[in-house]
């Protein structure tokens, strides 16, 4: 009966003494709650605060292993292209990029060895 007292049922029952038991006992409750709440809360935000400072030391250590990479490979920096682009010259008076920076290159993706675009 307790505990359907503590869910708010079977109130009428009960004299003002008793309520004012069962109304102290909700309130220990809540704090308890509470608390165990505000706990589990700080101690998710400590371990995504470490997994974020994780990935940026992680993301720090990539870009030096890539500027390391690129000082060893100087002439991949200059005319770098992913494998799965190719290039090919087209006629400028059919291209729709006639008026662009990009002159006479056009790029598609495709899934072929690199080929270079001069």
């Amino acid at each position: 009966m307790v505990c359907r007292q503590l869910q708010g049922k079977r109130l009428s029952i009960l004299s003002l003494k008793e309520l004012q038991h069962l109304e102290k006992q909700l309130d220990v409750a809540l704090i308890s709650v509470r608390e165990r709440k505000e706990l589990m809360l700080t101690k998710q935000l400590e371990e995504s605060r470490l997994k974020e400072q994780r990935a940026e030391l992680e993301n720090e250590t990539l870009r030096g292993q890539v500027q390391e990479l690129r000082s060893f490979l100087p002439s991949i920096n200059q005319h770098y292209a992913p494998s799965y682009i190719r290039c090919f010259a087209i006629d400028p008076n059919t291209s729709l990029l006639n008026n662009t920076s990009l002159g006479d290159i056009n790029c598609s993706l495709q899934t072929s060895k690199f080929h270079s675009c001069n």
